[in-house]
């Protein structure tokens, strides 16, 4: 069920429609709708939510490889897996130095147990290159203290 997020969706509009890179974090408790908002908000955009599990760091690249791959038709991602973090982000930085593109990465905490120096690998890729693009990151997640 969709509960009306109207405040909630201007905010994420206003953020897709600027010009420059923006990075959000998006975090609350448990089952209050925040990936149901992501999906609703991604309908119609430039834009994926790649939704963490609980697995190898090598798996969840190999997961957000295949998702990417098909929701941005990209035939060579599909055959060749990111091999880390830093592939990801160049890809992201590649993906949007031109277009507007929105990805969201649902359940980040996941992400963080898998390779503690992911948010470090964040800054470093944000502060170089992301910054410059036209990515809209959305980091999503219930662990307020991990967020």
């Amino acid at each position: 069920m969709w509960l009306d997020r109207k405040e909630e969706l201007r905010t994420l509009k206003r953020l897709a429609d600027a010009r420059r890179a923006e990075f959000l974090i998006l975090y609350g408790r448990r089952r209050v709708g925040k990936s149901e908002l992501l999906d609703h908000f991604l309908k119609g955009r430039k834009g994926v939510r790649l939704l963490a599990r609980e697995e190898s760091e090598t798996l969840q690249l190999r997961h957000a490889s295949r998702v990417m791959a098909e929701r941005f038709q990209d035939a060579v991602l599909a055959s060749n897996s990111f091999v880390n973090w830093d592939a990801f982000f160049t890809y992201l930085a590649e993906k949007a130095k031109n277009e507007r593109i929105i990805v969201a990465l649902d359940e980040f905490p996941y992400l963080v147990e898998a390779n503690r120096s992911l948010p470090s690998l964040l800054q470093y890729h944000w502060d170089e290159r992301l910054r410059k693009s036209k990515l809209f990151l959305i980091l999503c997640g219930s662990s307020i203290g991990m967020m």
